[in-house]
């Protein structure tokens, strides 16, 4: 009978780094169109990629592609509503993690990163509107903050509009912001004017500019949202 050696068995675990080279490989697999098996149009562009890869980094497409749905099957998918430039940026983005934000695209990048699902995406957007701020374009920042819940972002450019409100007023954009966001920045309990008829001109102007639609709101309504906080 043969004799039993017990002893400890050793154990060496082995680390490896392929899933950061991976991705490399998948990125110049896609420079040369080998192995993609999904194309995404937009507005007639064709941008070629992966379905793991897309499914791997963005929820949105997992869902898509794994839960049944019809594009699960589909070779081409077709996304409305997004900037050709912005979806491609963001699929190159996910093959090797570097993107370039600017203020020509931060817009149309913000727009598809929230419907990919990209968070960390959308919260680099947002840090990079805020150091965007202007009287010129705070209106328009103000209107992606309050679209997209970007709550940080929001107050600060609501923060920005309070002290800067009579020459954002006269800004030609003041006049075509919709009747939710007029009531937010007139409903700043910070609001800083020389005078409160100053706020009282500024809505009257915004009234008037569109009467016929505007008709529906009455002016008081947002002089006594301003009223109630002075």
């Amino acid at each position: 009978m043969a004799a039993v050696i017990e002893s400890d068995d050793k154990v060496l675990q082995v680390i490896g780094n392929h899933e950061k080279d991976s991705f490399l490989v998948f990125h110049e697999m896609k420079e040369f169109d080998e192995l993609c098996d999904i194309t995404l149009k937009v507005n007639g562009r064709e941008i070629r990629a992966h379905r793991v890869v897309l499914a791997a980094c963005s929820s949105y497409f997992r869902a898509m592609l794994t839960a049944g749905f019809l594009e699960s099957n589909l070779g081409t998918i077709t996304l409305q509503d997004c900037e050709e430039n912005a979806v491609e940026e963001l699929v190159d983005f996910l093959y090797t993690c570097k993107l370039n934000l600017n203020e020509s695209n931060v817009e149309g990048i913000l727009a598809a990163a929230a419907l990919f699902q990209l968070q960390l995406v959308v919260q680099k957007c947002a840090d990079f509107l805020e150091t965007l701020i202007r009287v010129e374009n705070c209106l328009g920042i103000q209107s992606l903050a309050m679209q997209y819940s970007l709550s940080k972002l929001e107050s600060k450019v609501a923060n920005f509009i309070s002290w800067n409100f009579m020459e954002v007023s006269r800004e030609s954009e003041f006049v075509l912001i919709p009747a939710q966001q007029l009531s937010k920045i007139v409903g700043n309990d910070r609001l800083h004017v020389k005078m409160e008829e100053d706020v009282y001109e500024a809505v009257i102007k915004w009234f008037k500019y569109d009467r016929e639609e505007r008709i529906k709101y009455k002016v008081s309504h947002f002089t006594v949202i301003f009223w109630t906080k002075v």
